[in-house]
């Protein structure tokens, strides 16, 4: 469920390197319709990112998954260390790890264990755009304003999109949208995993 610029950059990143790239997607909830649109973002968003990502490290047991995730994102992140330790069941007791002070990580994994890394935990967005700029890194268009086609649902301004068969709405207006990081439409039930 992320717009088609998305996937084509995806697809050229990929195409660009040399790493294995392994695509993994919750077919369950594909084949049952689970879509942002008919279902809320927190069922969308448990359903399609959250169980596939599960499902992929049960699969392929990874020991260490490298995640995007900033502190300044939201509050629910506001713990996660930049290590974080995971049991058999990928849950974490922040209470079972110890603080992270003066660069010094708990990096100890038992069996059946594994981390969660976070290189980006203290970045905020300011950061990444910096970032982004030194190292002439290429960027989606979307975070870019330009005219779109889009509508309006609950108050929030969306891209008019059709998807997986699902139009998600026949009236829309032009308007120049700028889709930043904090303001786009997400979740495509895909977890891109690299090895």
């Amino acid at each position: 469920w992320k717009f088609k610029e998305m996937y084509e950059y995806r697809d050229n990143l990929i195409n660009d390197n040399s790493e294995e790239f392994i695509i993994f997607k919750n077919e369950t909830g594909i084949s049952k319709g689970i879509n942002p649109v008919d279902y809320s973002p927190e069922i969308h968003t448990r359903i399609m990112k959250t169980e596939a990502l599960l499902e992929s490290l049960n699969k392929y047991k990874f020991d260490v998954v490298f995640g995007g995730s900033r502190r300044d994102e939201e509050k629910s992140r506001a713990k996660e260390r930049l290590i974080s330790l995971r049991d058999e069941n990928h849950s974490w007791d922040p209470k079972k790890q110890n603080p992270e002070i003066g660069g010094i990580y708990n990096n100890l994994l038992k069996e059946n264990m594994s981390a969660r890394i976070f290189p980006l935990s203290n970045w905020t967005e300011l950061d990444i755009w910096r970032y982004i700029y030194l190292e002439s890194i290429e960027v989606v268009d979307l975070y870019f304003a330009k005219k779109r086609k889009v509508y309006e649902k609950n108050q929030k301004t969306l891209k008019l999109l059709k998807q997986n068969n699902v139009l998600l709405r026949e009236l829309c207006i032009d308007t120049t949208f700028d889709f930043t990081p904090k303001n786009f439409l997400t979740d495509p039930g895909t977890q891109v995993l690299i090895r």
